[in-house]
């Protein structure tokens, strides 16, 4: 067996599902108890397993269970069915989450998600409606090659190991889905892996030939996946230009010398990161639901290396624990910035303005037809810089705060 495969085997094997049997047990009794409540309160509704729970292709022990309950579409379409299902389920305690439909959390571990049942993607009132579809059209290929099941996984796996898998603001990555789609595609993870290295800057996927042309909007990032049952919605609209170029960039690593660390999801560790980076910030971690959480980290971060422009940020990072552990750190080329620095003012053409600031700068001279001023800083070492930004508004309303490390 080459090294490749035994690789691919061992992922399979060290990602393998404890005690199967009692989890498909455990999400057939919560479906019968939801089917139940449904029926005693006269509510036209049929739970159904999605997500990579419906397609088994979910990883080791950790996921979550997505549970649609279809309400019938000519009776409920003009009706809100997350607040009929509150009052259905409440004897399952479930906590409602608040999203383009509430939907609901039992356990932290499964999702109950109210669907409209369609038949077609141009029924659909939200864009959850149309899932269960998404699900079935998987399935469906499925039916045809079972080896799909271990190829996506795979993939997933090794997305979350070079860290581009999740669409969530915060992550900007592949969705399941299209991780899903790719996979349908190029018919196996080796395929798939072979075609993102030959990618370039820009790459376009239409699996099902549907030849729509896409509003100026939803194509304005890295990669377009037409998604094969919503032909006017880009799948892949989350991904960004960093996380695309970081799928390449580790593909190609990965096929030029295998290894199974590739597929693990790398540990932060400060005392590697104090050797590559001369900032490391402990950042506040807010509470509220996770990808919120994620996003106001993501904003804080990127606003600190705006901030710090002028010290000439040559590479960053951040990390989170998804609990409440957060990291920022920063490679500058400069601790110090010089004590003084060049004001452009006005030109000729804008004699008031001009007036205005030689009243503003005591000392100002005319440069190529405008008027420039030396004005001295008030402060110049980086750390005096980062405790202003950590007290300032936009940090302290993203996240609160944050301490200096290093």
């Amino acid at each position: 067996m080459s090294t490749f495969n035994s690789i691919l085997k061992q992922v399979l094997e060290e990602n393998k599902t404890d005690n199967l049997k009692a989890e498909r047990a455990a999400i057939s009794k919560l479906i019968k108890q939801i089917k139940g409540l449904l029926k005693d309160n006269k509510i036209n509704a049929t739970p159904m397993l999605g997500g990579s729970a419906a397609k088994e292709t979910f990883i080791g022990n950790d996921f979550d269970v997505d549970i649609f309950v279809m309400f019938n579409y000519n009776e409920y379409k003009d009706k809100d069915i997350s607040k009929i299902l509150t009052k259905a389920i409440k004897p399952l305690k479930p906590v409602k989450v608040h999203g383009s439909r509430d939907y609901f959390h039992i356990n932290k571990r499964y999702e109950i998600v109210p669907v409209l049942k369609i038949a077609k993607p141009e029924q659909a009132i939200n864009v959850t409606d149309a899932s269960p579809l998404h699900a079935a059209w998987v399935k469906k290929h499925m039916t045809k090659k079972p080896r799909l099941k271990d190829e996506i996984k795979l993939a997933k796996i090794f997305f979350k190991g070079i860290g581009v898998y999740g669409a969530e603001s915060y992550i900007k990555g592949l969705s399941g889905h299209v991780t899903d789609i790719l996979i349908i595609k190029y018919g196996s993870f080796n395929n798939l892996l072979k075609n993102i290295a030959k990618w370039r800057d820009h790459v376009e996927i239409d699996i099902a030939n549907h030849k729509t042309v896409l509003d100026k909007a939803k194509i304005q990032g890295p990669m377009i996946v037409v998604d094969p049952i919503q032909p006017n919605r880009n799948a892949s609209a989350a991904i960004n230009q960093t996380t695309f170029e970081r799928l390449k960039k580790k593909t190609r690593e990965f096929l030029k010398r295998p290894s199974v660390e590739f597929f693990q999801a790398k540990e932060f560790d400060i005392s590697k990161t104090r050797k590559l980076y001369n900032i490391i910030i402990k950042a506040d971690v807010p509470s509220g639901k996770i990808d919120i959480v994620g996003a106001k980290l993501l904003k804080a971060h990127e606003y600190i290396e705006k901030e710090l422009k002028l010290f000439r940020v040559k590479k960053s990072g951040w990390y989170w624990d998804k609990k409440k552990t957060s990291y920022f750190y920063y490679k500058t080329e400069l601790t110090k910035l010089p004590n003084y620095f060049i004001q452009e003012g006005p030109g000729k053409e804008y004699p008031e303005h001009m007036d205005i600031f030689k009243r503003k700068y005591k000392s100002t001279r005319l440069v190529k037809g405008k008027l420039v001023a030396k004005v001295r800083r008030d402060k110049t070492i980086l750390d005096d810089i980062l405790k202003d930004i950590s007290k300032s508004d936009y940090i302290k309303m993203k996240i609160g705060g944050f301490k200096i490390v290093q």
